[in-house]
């Protein structure tokens, strides 16, 4: 289960953040390029980019507590929780369907975001952008969080908002459920996504069954 988009409703709040350095910096990209470029991308490869040169280590890990400075002085104000998302926690822990997070966030946002919303209980497993050397699209961060459950990919669910997320889970040999909290329905399922859903309020139809919850409407 991806975290940004998924469970907490950050994307606006990790793009304001991103415009203020793209703005400091003076880098001449358009808005929606710069979105498509921070999908699911780890900070690590995104400065690179932007600023169109590799950078020394203490360069980059200074940029990228920059970058999450900037979006959790924003988060500890206003980070709304995705709709339906804990009542779906709450019915996977219930029903004893082991959970892992798998994210493009760093370690330190993750545990703030987790401790913040009350989320960290709900999961077995947590794979950051520190776990992988490779970030969505490719399968390594749901590779590694099927590991991690005991599970193989084609037993689980992966619940993502991105394209690139979308595009991991699929390579992985996952099911994938996609939110359409950052990107329209076509998009996500021209990207592989097995089910599409506004948020996590009421399951696609069949798909409730195949992941052992209840029906919710």
């Amino acid at each position: 289960m991806d975290m940004d988009g998924v469970l907490v409703d950050s994307m606006p709040l990790h793009f304001e953040a991103w415009k203020l350095l793209v703005q400091r910096f003076k880098i001449g990209i358009s808005m929606a390029d710069l979105r498509e470029l921070i999908d699911a991308r780890r900070n690590v490869e995104i400065f690179p980019i932007l600023l169109g040169r590799p950078l020394p280590d203490a360069e980059l890990h200074r940029l990228v507590d920059e970058k999450e400075a900037l979006y959790h002085a924003q988060a500890e104000a206003k980070l709304p929780e995705v709709a339906g998302a804990r009542a779906f926690c709450e019915q996977a822990q219930a029903q004893g369907i082991p959970m892992a997070l798998a994210t493009a966030a760093s370690e330190l946002n993750v545990l703030r975001v987790m401790d913040k919303m009350g989320f960290r209980k709900f999961f077995k497993v947590l794979v950051t952008a520190r776990d992988v050397q490779r970030g969505k699209p490719d399968p390594e961060v749901y590779l590694k969080a099927a590991t991690g459950l005991g599970l193989r990919p084609s037993e689980c669910l992966v619940v993502e908002d991105s394209l690139p997320g979308v595009q991991a889970a699929k390579a992985s040999g996952a099911a994938c459920l996609a939110l359409t909290t950052s990107h329209s329905e076509v998009k996500l399922v021209r990207a592989g996504a097995d089910w599409t859903a506004p948020d996590l309020v009421a399951l696609p139809s069949g798909l409730a069954q195949w992941v052992g919850l209840p029906e919710r409407g």
